[in-house]
This record gives structure tokens, C-alpha cells and sequence, in this order.
């Protein structure tokens, strides 16, 4: 039984991946600067992705939803996708094309409780509410302020072990409205991937594998796009009241700068680490860290799993002479044809 996909607006997906760009503020097509080696080698990612759904196709897409963690992660592949299809575009038919975006799209919106596209700026997650009725059940943090520094904890240690794909490792939910008040959750998760950094060093010290925040507010104004980028018109700094959960478990004032503390000293390691790879090395990374994206599905299959055109770009020496040479793609308005429009040339990486 193939999966059954939810309705699929094309047209949505391209402004929502358009005002990722605008929110940025960017010339440049997302992502940013460190990034551009994966842009450059899109569509050897592209097409593995189109095998690996092909041989997902028998699964329903609710199965698929349950296996990813970010909604955010699938958009940003589902981008490096779209701009890999450019670049080979005599390669892609309309069919497979559309394949592609509308099965990682279907995905995406069984994820959402509503608005897959962030149309409204609301990010709110499927069971999110539950969450937060289970935290209210527990004692909050006393002077709930001090959530926020484990919040930019979290998120810089999610910057330092999966670079600009940090949502495989942090997810801003909400706001969910109860009783009056309005939450937002921060989800930190994934915290030491073993399967992406086999160097135990770069995890420090860390003897936890998630941490969730849960903050109260009386009135908050936020508003998300597809990457789970978030702008706000007030603080939310200073919330009413937050609870603090590490591996699901509440945790009190003491406990919490113990885990901010442990959080920071792994950033610090992280980072360290990292500046001992080449740039090659790094680059590899980034693109390694894009496909991983795709991991929670590999149990679902017992195929053969590697990305063949993804690994041999990897090991290509091709790909190390032609890193340094490559820039940004120029930017393109996202169409389901996927052609470029006005008098832009499509950049293509593998030509001379």
C-alpha cells in the first residue's frame, strides 16, 4: 500500500522557503556562508533522496512523521533538494520532481498540528499541549529568568556538534494557548550523536541525551518560519513561570546550572575539536550532517542504505579541488519547475 499524501500546494511551499530568505535578510539563497559546499554538491543529495523515498514508498506517511524529531530539518533538506534538482534539471522530470517535494511535504504536515507552512508565524507541534499540561503537574524553576540562559546553552550546543543543521538537535515549539497563558517549548535533543562525531571528546562531559524548557507567559507575540527561525515583539526573556526537564525528568534550581554549566563546557570542547579538521574535512561534515536527516528512516528498510552519489562525492578528489572554487548559487525564485527566472544563468558546480 503506497503512502497517502495530504494535499500538496506547491506554490505555498515556495513562499514559505522565500520567506525564510526574506526574514534573513539575505541576498543570497539560504543557507549561510558555511553551507555553501552542500548548495554546490545538491544534487548528488538529490538524488539519493529520491531513491531513499522510493524505497519508503510502501510506508505510511504517519510512520515516516514519527521517526523525525524537527519538522525544520526536513524543510532545510527538502531546500538543498529543490536547489539540487536545479542544478541537474535534465535529470529531473516533472514526475520525479514532484515526488520528491510532495512526499517530504506530506511528511512535514502530518508533523504539524496545523499550518505545515507557517503561514500564520504559529509553530505548534502535534501533542505540544500534552506537554505542557504535563508540566504544569510538576514545580517550576524558582526565578524562572534563569531558564534563558539554558536555552542559549542549548542552542549553541546544538550550533557546535550539527552546524547550521542544528534543528537535528533543537526545536522552538508553540505558542500553546491554556487557561488564559500562552507557552513555548524549547526542545534540546540528540546531544551526543555518536553516529556523526565517534570522538567521545567532542560531548565533554555531558550524562544526558535531552533537555525540554517550558515557559509561561501571560501574553507573547512570536512568529516562525519553516526553519524554525522565530522573531518576537515582546521578551521572552522573562516569562512567568518555566519548568526544566532533563532526559523527561524535572529537575530543580541546583540541578539546572549544573546542566547549564555542563552544557557550556561541552560547547567549548565541541568547538575545539571542530577547528582540528581541515576545511575539506569540516565541508564533508556539513554534508554528512544534511543526509543524516534521513537516519531514523534506515531501520524501516533492510536495502542498501548508503547514498551511492552522496559517498562518492565524499571520497571524490574532484570534490576537494573544486571546493575552493565554488561560490554561493545565485538565487532563483523556488518554482515547481525549478528553472531559473530572468536572466540569471543556472550555476552548475560540475562544469568546468
Amino acid at each position: 500500500m503506497q503512502m497517502k499524501e495530504k494535499s500538496i500546494d506547491f506554490e505555498r511551499c515556495a513562499n514559505a522557503l522565500y520567506t525564510v530568505d526574506k526574514n534573513i535578510g539575505k541576498k543570497e539563497i539560504w543557507p549561510p556562508a558555511g553551507a555553501k559546499d552542500i548548495y554546490a554538491y545538491s544534487s548528488n543529495l538529490a538524488l539519493d533522496l529520491y531513491g531513499v523515498l522510493k524505497k519508503l514508498d510502501e510506508y505510511p506517511v504517519k510512520v515516516l512523521a514519527d521517526k523525525i524529531k524537527s519538522a525544520a530539518s526536513l524543510w532545510k533538506l527538502l531546500s538543498f533538494s529543490i536547489n539540487g534538482m536545479r542544478n541537474a534539471h535534465n535529470k529531473w522530470d516533472k514526475e520525479k520532481r514532484e515526488f520528491v517535494v510532495g512526499k517530504i511535504l506530506s511528511v512535514i504536515s502530518e508533523k504539524k498540528e496545523t499550518d505545515p507552512y507557517c503561514e500564520t508565524g504559529e509553530n505548534p507541534l502535534k501533542g505540544g499541549l500534552s506537554l505542557v499540561k504535563n508540566a504544569l503537574a510538576e514545580k517550576p524553576i524558582p526565578n524562572s529568568h534563569k531558564t534563558v540562559e539554558l536555552k542559549t546553552s542549548g542552542w549553541l550546543y546544538a550550533e557546535s556538534i550539527y552546524y547550521m543543521m542544528h534543528d537535528l538537535g533543537a526545536e522552538t515549539h508553540g505558542p500553546y494557548a491554556l487557561d488564559g497563558k500562552k507557552y513555548l517549548i524549547h526542545d534540546f535533543y540528540n546531544l551526543k550523536p555518536r553516529h556523526i562525531w565517534p570522538d567521545a571528546r567532542y560531548f565533554g562531559d555531558l550524562n544526558f541525551e535531552s533537555v525540554r524548557v517550558v515557559s509561561e507567559y501571560r501574553e507573547i507575540s512570536i512568529t516562525f518560519d519553516v526553519f524554525n527561525n522565530y522573531h518576537t515583539k515582546t521578551d521572552i526573556s522573562k516569562p512567568e513561570r518555566g519548568w526544566v526537564f532533563v532526559d523527561g525528568q524535572p529537575i530543580d534550581a541546583e540541578k539546572l546550572s549544573e546542566t547549564v554549566n555542563l552544557l557550556q563546557k561541552a560547547t567549548v570542547q565541541a568547538y575545539k575539536t571542530t577547528m582540528e579538521l581541515s576545511k575539506i574535512e569540516r565541508a564533508k561534515k556539513n554534508i554528512e550532517l544534511v543526509w543524516s536527516v534521513t537516519k531514523p528512516w534506515k531501520e524501516l528498510v533492510k536495502k542498501e542504505w548508503k547514498p551511492k552519489n552522496t559517498q562518492e562525492m565524499l571520497t571524490s578528489k574532484r570534490v576537494k579541488m573544486r571546493y575552493e572554487k565554488i561560490g554561493f548559487l545565485k538565487k532563483f525564485n523556488v518554482s515547481l519547475d525549478l528553472q531559473p527566472t530572468g536572466t540569471e544563468e543556472l550555476v552548475n558546480p560540475f562544469e568546468s
